[in-house]
């Protein structure tokens, strides 16, 4: 027995957190067992799980529907607003605006639609590819 142990048990020492009610959990579906590909997740830092290459926690959010609300409603900023990032999100709203404005009222105006379906393709790749991360940093799930 270490000294440690020794003290431990001269002040009976039980935290709250020690307690295994207190235990933080895996996400859980209504069932109450685990949500998909969590399975056997304890770690209270990533209820999502962990990047294989990298260790770093995983989003809540997934990279799949991101790019898919991009690809589809990227005009309207869906995926930057699934993800959190409000500024760019609207950005793109208020580029919409601008550009169907600009399509309605000159010829040349077409030029500003191109320009925000670029975006919005490019854009979607990115998510699809897994190189954007949500609001908090994370990295995005499968």
């Amino acid at each position: 027995m270490s000294d440690r142990d020794a003290d431990r048990d001269e002040i009976d020492w039980d935290p709250w957190w020690d307690s295994p009610e207190f235990r933080p959990r895996a996400p859980r579906g209504s069932s109450g067992y685990s949500l998909p590909g969590m399975a056997g997740v304890d770690d209270p830092w990533a209820p999502w799980g962990r990047d294989p290459a990298t260790g770093t926690p995983l989003s809540s959010r997934s990279k799949r529907t991101a790019g898919l609300l991009q690809l589809t409603l990227g005009g309207f900023g869906a995926g930057r607003f699934y993800l959190g990032h409000m500024v760019i999100g609207l950005a793109q709203l208020l580029s919409l605006i601008l550009a169907w404005y600009l399509a309605l009222t000159y010829p040349l105006g077409v030029y500003a639609l191109l320009g925000l379906a670029t975006w919005t393709l490019v854009d979607s790749i990115t998510m699809l590819s897994g190189g954007t991360r949500d609001a908090h940093g994370l990295v995005l799930r499968p």
